[in-house]
């Protein structure tokens, strides 16, 4: 969201420009606008149709913005090599115009980049890819965390901060790294850890240059949770919140705390185990911090249900008070939230779903919806 109030964001399929068209009736992608109406309602603009040529196909993630309106996000495919692409945005003279910044080679750079972006202060990226690097994940690669820095004259360069191995590490991380405020990176692994159930990872950077990685929690499964795909928040105390896809009483996720305990320890707490009966979970769902400590989520729909708005209230003590603030029943309204919620000043909640909706297309094509409370 800008400061005007408008959405951006980007959807898998559709836009129908170019080689996709031909390749796949999916089409390749799109980074869309919505603008809200003075007399109500909400106004679509497409900036960009992926499928052209090297410009990249299927993102995956949100976007981010700069300060001077350029977005950047990632596709999960495409480019020069076909491995996917970090891309800017910049609005010329009211015409949105798309560059790609990096094309990932997928070898030691990365491949397949899944998560949004994030700015560090002096302006450079960071992000993640869900493989690439040398080391063996099952039948793929196991992942990095990179930084592009823009070079005066010469574009955007890469570093690889990290590439995980598959051990207690982690591996093929989904999610954004989130700076503390000491300047390390935090985010979550699907994959690795000491029962290869997910991790919660720090980079730290080094003095003389580089980075270190430490694992502030590896997940167990069960009560635990396991597969983390999205990425953690920190409260005003340092704490880290965060959920699971998987684990949990239902095996549907649970929602966790991870707080500092010194000399480089964290203790977890389970703050709710996710309701559903639902093997197809929120993908990448998270959680969002509120005011007065809430949190807010989503949950993954099943064959009966198609998922939900959750609200978490803290609790003196034990698990804490969940609220479903919206059930999806497909149609207006959408069905199977995927990729998390962002809240204005408002409290306004605001999200997408993976089917459902007013049209019909393949089960439905998703909507953008908005919880007010």
């Amino acid at each position: 969201m800008d400061a005007s109030g408008n959405l951006y964001g980007t959807t898998a399929y559709g836009g129908g420009e170019g080689t996709c068209v031909l390749v796949t009736n999916l089409f390749c992608g799109t980074v869309f606008e919505l603008s809200p109406q003075s007399g109500g309602g909400w106004k679509e603009t497409i900036l960009h149709s992926f499928g052209k040529g090297t410009d990249g196909q299927t993102p995956l993630a949100g976007l981010i913005l700069d300060k001077h309106g350029k977005l950047y996000g990632t596709t999960s495919s495409g480019g020069t090599f076909g491995f996917g692409t970090v891309f800017e945005l910049a609005n010329v003279a009211g015409v949105w115009k798309e560059k790609v910044i990096y094309n990932f080679a997928g070898g030691s750079d990365g491949e397949v980049p899944a998560a949004p972006l994030v700015f560090d202060s002096k302006g450079n990226l960071y992000g993640t890819t869900n493989m690439g690097g040398p080391y063996p994940c099952g039948n793929f690669t196991c992942g990095t965390v990179f930084e592009l820095s823009s070079v005066s004259g010469s574009g955007w360069k890469e570093q690889v901060l990290y590439t995980f191995t598959g051990g207690a590490d982690g591996a093929n991380p989904l999610s954004k790294p989130v700076f503390d405020a000491a300047g390390n990176l935090y985010g979550t692994t699907d994959g690795g850890g000491t029962s290869f159930l997910g991790t919660v990872f720090e980079l730290s950077p080094l003095v003389g240059g580089g980075w270190t990685e430490s694992v502030p929690h590896s997940f167990a499964g069960g009560k635990d949770g396991q597969a983390p795909q999205a990425a953690v928040v920190f409260d005003a105390r340092g704490n880290l919140y965060g959920a699971t896809v998987r684990g949990g009483s239902t095996d549907t996720g649970v929602v966790f705390r991870l707080a500092p305990a010194g000399g480089g320890n964290w203790n977890e707490t389970i703050l709710h185990s996710l309701p559903g009966n639902s093997r197809d979970p929120a993908f990448q769902s998270g959680v969002v911090l509120g005011q007065g400590g809430k949190l807010f989520g989503t949950i993954g729909g099943s064959t009966t249900s198609g998922g939900g708005v959750y609200e978490l209230t803290p609790t003196k003590s034990g698990p804490w008070t969940m609220t479903m603030l919206h059930s999806f029943t497909g149609a207006p309204d959408g069905a199977q939230p995927h990729g998390g919620l962002i809240h204005d000043g408002s409290g306004n909640l605001y999200g997408t779903t993976f089917e459902g909706g007013a049209l019909v297309v393949q089960g439905g094509g998703g909507v953008v919806f908005e919880v007010k409370p």
